[in-house]
């Protein structure tokens, strides 16, 4: 085959690109098998970052996907569903992950006595006008569970909006809150927010 002269004004990279140079033909082997793959430069540079990211060799890897394979289709076309799994995967992971820090920065702003939580009833965040209602230092709640603060006087109800089993949508009940010397009994609105990934946590704003 010829090679073609790169057009004047466009530098070697650019003309092979022009020339339908985004496809990259590389013959790698493992395990005693021989693998010729023509694929998109794009592609390739994808699989070569997730094989670094895995501490894998990327012929390992593709003798990896290519056992997956199997008859259900073409190696390529494995390739290519298999780095756009991994790209969708960690979009959604940075979504979920920016969701989840502007819902944090907003219970910290708010004026009213305000607490995150995980799915699990762990505290994730607790604001400042909670802390000084609780007279609490800053901190004290992190990671904390919500029931060793907090009890719900409809416990079911409560665990219901945790789980995600009652209608997403803000829920009214009453809260006991002890602590050495000091019975609050407190009016909290429990909110169930549905992130990306049905991940789950639940907001809680109190009120005497």
């Amino acid at each position: 085959m010829l090679e073609q002269a790169a057009p004047e004004g466009l530098s070697a990279q650019a003309a092979q690109t022009a020339a339908g140079g985004r496809w990259k033909t590389r013959i790698l082997q493992s395990k005693g098998r021989r693998y010729a793959l023509r694929l998109e430069t794009e592609f390739w540079d994808v699989l070569a970052a997730l094989a670094e990211e895995r501490h894998q060799r990327l012929n390992l890897l593709v003798a990896e996907l290519a056992e997956h394979a199997g008859a259900s289709g073409t190696l390529t076309s494995g390739i290519r569903s298999f780095c756009l799994s991994e790209l969708r995967r960690r979009i959604r992971r940075r979504s979920t992950a920016a969701e989840r820090t502007s819902i944090i920065d907003l219970v910290l702003s708010a004026l009213a006595p305000g607490l995150l939580l995980d799915a699990a009833g762990k505290i994730i965040a607790a604001n400042e006008a909670l802390l000084r209602w609780l007279s609490l230092p800053a901190g004290a709640l992190a990671e904390e569970p919500f029931a060793r603060q907090f009890r719900a006087r409809d416990p079911v109800a409560f665990d219901q909006v945790l789980n995600g089993e009652s209608p997403a949508q803000p829920r009214r009940m009453r809260f006991i809150h002890t602590s050495p010397g000091r019975v609050l009994t407190v009016t909290g609105v429990a909110v169930p927010i549905l992130l990306a990934r049905n991940a789950r946590l639940c907001l809680v704003w109190l009120s005497a």
